[in-house]
């Protein structure tokens, strides 16, 4: 099963843990295929640094070995389904990764439900799901 993480995700994981470090860790464990693209990988540098005063080395720290174990796709298809434009950039990568699952606290992401053949759920569903 190959899965998309939002941003929010990622964030919520490393700042607060709880059911978005879970989701994160059946990654690192193998439990699902991370599938994961430059923009997103930015987008979380960026807001940790920016908003949480995070160094590039401490972001580095949390998330090497998550981007060591994912699979990067580079998305050729330019998606405007959100409402958010920063949505788009994870609903392209799902669509370039083929995945399953889209996993996202995220209210505009969860309201499409789904995006093509791909299921939109929050952290707590998708570890049910599991």
């Amino acid at each position: 099963m190959r899965v998309v993480l939002d941003t929010n995700v990622y964030i919520s994981a490393v700042s607060f843990g709880g059911v978005p470090l879970l989701v994160v860790r059946h990654a690192e464990k193998g439990n699902y295929e991370l599938a994961v693209s430059e923009p997103i990988q930015r987008e979380v540098e960026r807001i940790l640094c920016d908003k949480f005063g995070w160094s590039i080395d401490k972001v580095s720290e949390a998330f090497d070995p998550v981007w060591k174990i994912a699979h990067f796709v580079t998305p050729a298809e330019i998606v405007a389904a959100s409402r958010d434009e920063t949505d788009n950039r994870i609903l392209e990568c799902g669509a370039e990764a083929c995945a399953d699952f889209i996993v996202s606290g995220d209210r505009d992401l969860l309201d499409l439900v789904a995006f093509g053949n791909i299921r939109i759920v929050a952290p707590r569903q998708f570890l049910e799901l599991l």
